[in-house]
């Protein structure tokens, strides 16, 4: 027993030992992975003493290398590196149009190969998924930043040609056009055919394709006139009205969004082929009839509408396209905005079923002719969408382009003559066969607006969509670049300078064009615009838009202006309407110009009148709280609210000892420092004061100091309210004229409900110019138009108050702070107060005898502290010089005013100068 006892003791001792020594070699030769499955590493127990099962489980992670930690950050930049590249490759491929090459192919495998591959992650459940379900790389980067739900989601999608569209549609065995996407049920994609993508023979396809249009339009040419005559009998439209008609529609309305392709239109007109449709002349017919005779206008387009209810319940057709926007477009014109709604959106809905958005050239089954409908009728309705959606401020409903289908290979018609007049008709003020002969460019015009209304749609999108919350300055220097980039673009015969613009004006579709592009600069800056700089910016298109509006109205006139010009000349009086609140009221210049030309062109476009009314009941409202200012806020200021306010609070205490007083002021240092490099030295330089923190300036003003207090931190100063010094009443306000309250625009209002038979006036070309105006009016032309700022120019929150107050004070306050701006080189300061100075002069102070003294004050403070400035064109001598100068003929009454030219021999130096240029 106790030999045995020993024994068993020994044998479990050498079997204890031997597990040991088992575990030990294991240990010594097994790497060490610290692997658990999910349910083990719950429980915190070692791997090596789990069950079969576990270990089986460990195993499975360990051979598929599947982790649950995330992977290391340089994977992650590795693998973002990776998509961005990947991203920039299908952009170019998209760009190009092109498959990717063999080369490129190669690299990409290559750099794929090079790149370890990301790490799968487990599911939320700790079960590994299948590959297919990995996330993209794109969502590993997202989810180390803390704004993943607001970055783009990047979706991998097969492998697809830039002519994918094209494998959607398919011809019939009865010729019928098919158009199904991939997930449809009934969409049978045809063969695709091996394609010659060699540039030379693209190019000859192209140059043969565009031989052949031409040739087909010299031939539609040949038939018109059998054409009229076919249609003339089969409708009952008298032959003569039928021509007159659609010359009209030809001339004035197909240019700008060339609805209807002439060519193939006539051609079947002859032979009734299927881009010829009752409905759709009788609808050309009636909505041209505006610009003859309006009493055809209403039977043709209640025929029209009884023809639609037929034409609806049939497949969809190109011709039941064409004449659905005509509709809209003259539905929108006459105020029923509903129903120009729904007929452009089954047009489009049409459109889409045709699948006129896919209008690449290796549709099988379709002529070049039918490529060419197709392409001009979708950027028609895409341009259209945008012009509507402008209009009603809607979402665009039209979105999908491909910009390389605006190659419009049939440019014949644009070097044919524009010619306004037909027959014995006159549509322009210079009597008959006077207008020159022009080309009518419409297609390229087509082309260039088409572009433009991309930027457009965006527009519409990203700065007034409410879905698009957040605007930024990226988006809003993406679009103004795009813009600047589409100017630079344009054809030279389609853009027009508004500074240097011709006696006659070019057809109406050009200059809407040009109208058009400042109608979008504005759209794009508006909502900036209590931004100085962006304000000035709509300042400045809305008086492009007014001189390109007076050429047309020299020209053409403005009873015939169509729909998107009245948008845009509402668009423009918008933008002015504050400005006109803040002085002039109705006299404002340029808008009196806009309010005449919609007031005139509401007989034939009526949904001008609401417009109209808009712009009128709106000069009635105070101007808005951000526009009562007494001054202009400057771009600078724009600049200094976006200054780093906490370093300037955690800089270090600065002390100004001011005044003879020796008032002592606390500022911090970085908002002094940054305003000028002599006051960063003053600040922070090596001077005495930087070191003892302290600087004193004995003989500033106080309030001058202040204000440059307020303008160090703020970017802005407020200016002293004048002083009263009498008490007389003011006069009494003349009681408003109720003929000018019925007819604010001047003239004899033209009756809405007589025909239109051409212009009344046939002489209007030859009627006199008004006489030029005196040197003395041109200087205090020049002087108002000056500018020290690009700056919104708001009107003063104190009105001009004649002898009963004194601005002494107002004046020098603005004189002083551009003397201490000059000194320490604050140039935006300087300028800032140059342009309170001058905007109160010119448009706040008022001359009498009574304030005389008040600008001798400040001509003296001006001649005293300042030099010359150095051959400066806007130094303070000479802003205030010219000032007197066009005022001369009330200052030379005063014996003060004399008095000051005798003791300030400069002044009266600079004062001659100035006065033979007003000499006539």
């Amino acid at each position: 027993m106790e030999n045995s006892e020993p024994g068993a003791r020994s044998g479990r001792r050498l079997d204890k030992t031997g597990l040991r020594s088992r575990g030990t070699r294991e240990q010594s030769t097994r790497k060490a992975r610290g692997v658990a499955c999910s349910n083990c590493r719950a429980r915190k127990v070692s791997i090596l003493s789990l069950s079969a099962d576990c270990v089986r489980n460990a195993a499975i992670l360990l051979t598929q290398k599947r982790y649950d930690e995330t992977p290391p950050m340089s994977q992650v930049t590795a693998m973002a590196r990776r998509l961005e590249e990947a991203e920039r490759t299908i952009a170019e491929l998209r760009q190009s149009g092109a498959a990717p090459s063999g080369s490129a192919d190669r690299q990409h495998r290559k750099d794929s190969e090079a790149m370890p591959p990301p790490p799968p992650r487990t599911g939320a459940l700790g079960i590994p998924p299948g590959n297919d379900s990995v996330l993209p790389p794109s969502h590993v980067g997202l989810s180390t930043t803390g704004s993943s739900m607001h970055a783009p989601r990047h979706v991998f999608r097969s492998n697809r040609t830039a002519e994918s569209g094209d494998t959607e549609l398919s011809v019939d065995a009865h010729g019928k056009i098919l158009y199904y996407g991939p997930t449809s049920a009934v969409h049978d994609p045809p063969v695709p055919e091996p394609a010659d993508t060699s540039d030379s023979s693209a190019l000859s396809a192209r140059a043969e394709v565009r031989s052949s249009l031409a040739a087909h339009a010299k031939e539609a040419a040949t038939w018109e006139d059998f054409a009229l005559r076919s249609a003339s009998t089969s409708t009952g439209i008298p032959l003569q009205l039928m021509a007159r008609l659609l010359h009209m529609h030809w001339t004035w309305i197909s240019p700008m969004f060339m609805w209807v392709y002439r060519p193939a239109f006539i051609r079947d007109m002859t032979m009734g082929g299927p881009y010829y449709s009752e409905l759709l002349l009788t609808i050309m017919c009636g909505h041209a009839a505006k610009y003859h005779d309006k009493h055809y206008a209403e039977p043709l387009i209640t025929r029209a509408k009884s023809l639609l209810g037929a034409a609806i319940q049939q497949p969809s057709s190109i011709p039941t396209v064409q004449a659905l926007l005509q509709l809209s477009a003259r539905s929108i014109a006459h105020g029923t905005i509903s129903q120009a709604w729904i007929y452009s959106g089954i047009a489009f809905r049409m459109a889409s079923d045709l699948g006129l958005q896919h209008g690449g050239e290796n549709i099988k089954g379709l002529k070049p002719v039918d490529l060419e409908i197709r392409r001009r009728l979708y950027w028609s309705c895409y341009f259209w969408d945008k012009a509507t959606s402008l209009y009603t401020g809607r979402l665009p409903a039209v979105t999908e382009i491909d910009e390389s289908t605006l190659d419009l290979l049939d440019d014949y018609s644009d070097s044919e003559p524009w010619c306004p007049n037909y027959g014995s008709l006159s549509l322009t003020r210079p009597i008959h066969g006077q207008y020159p002969s022009m080309n009518g460019y419409s297609v390229s015009g087509f082309v260039n607006s088409c572009r433009l209304a991309i930027i457009i749609n965006d527009i519409i999108v990203q700065l007034y969509s409410r879905r698009s919350r957040l605007i930024t300055e990226e988006a809003l220097g993406d679009i103004e670049s795009r813009l600047l980039l589409w100017r630079e673009q344009s054809p030279v015969h389609l853009k027009y300078e508004p500074d240097n613009l011709p006696p006659i004006s070019p057809p109406p579709h050009i200059i809407s064009q040009n109208i058009l592009y400042f109608t979008t600069t504005i759209l794009a800056h508006r909502p900036f615009w209590s931004s100085p700089t962006h304000y000035q910016t709509c300042i400045d298109a809305a008086s492009s838009i007014e001189k390109l509006v007076l050429l047309l109205e020299s020209t053409f006139g403005l009873e015939n202006i169509t729909y998107l010009m009245g948008y845009c000349i509402y668009t423009g009086a918008s933008a002015v309407l504050e400005e006109a609140k803040s002085g002039q009221g109705m006299e404002h210049p340029t808008l009196k110009t806009f309010l005449r030309a919609l007031n005139t062109g509401k007989g034939n476009c009526p949904c001008l009148e609401r417009s109209l009314h808009i712009i009128i009941k709106g000069l009635s409202r105070p101007p808005q709280p951000s526009t009562v200012h007494e001054a202009p806020v400057p771009e600078v200021a724009a600049a200094a609210m976006t200054l780093d306010y906490q370093s300037i609070m955690a800089s270090r205490l600065f002390r100004f000892v001011v005044g003879p007083e020796k008032k002592e002021y606390t500022m911090h240092s970085a908002a002094v420092s940054k305003l000028s490099r002599s006051l960063d030295r003053l600040i922070n330089g090596e001077m005495r004061e930087a070191r003892e923190g302290c600087v004193t300036w004995g003989e500033m003003d106080e309030q001058t100091f202040l204000r440059f207090c307020q303008y160090a931190y703020k970017g802005d100063y407020i200016s002293p309210l004048p002083v009263r010094v009498a008490t007389d009443p003011p006069a009494p306000v003349p009681k408003k004229d109720e003929s000018l309250a019925a007819n604010p625009f001047g003239g004899t209002p033209r009756p809405n409900n007589t025909a239109f038979t051409g212009f009344p006036n046939k002489n209007a070309w030859d009627t006199p110019t008004p006489p030029k105006k005196s040197k003395s009016e041109e200087m205090w032309d020049t002087y108002t138009c000056r500018r020290f700022l690009d700056a919104r120019t708001a009107g003063s929150a104190y009105t001009a108050r004649g002898e009963t107050h004194d601005w002494t004070e107002v004046l020098l306050c603005h004189a002083r702070l551009v003397v201490f701006a000059d000194y320490h080189g604050i140039t935006a300061l300087e300028k800032l107060a140059m342009h309170k100075l001058h905007w109160t002069l010119k448009d706040t102070f008022c001359v009498c005898p009574q304030r005389i003294g008040d600008l001798v004050a400040l001509t003296k403070y001006v001649y005293e502290e300042t030099g010359r400035q150095g051959g400066k064109r806007y130094g303070l001598r000479d802003l205030v010089v010219e000032y007197l100068v066009c005022k001369v003929e009330v200052l030379m009454k005063s014996a003060a005013f004399k008095e000051l030219i005798k003791e300030y021999g400069e002044f009266a130096q600079d004062l001659a100068v100035y006065m033979v240029k007003r000499l006539d």
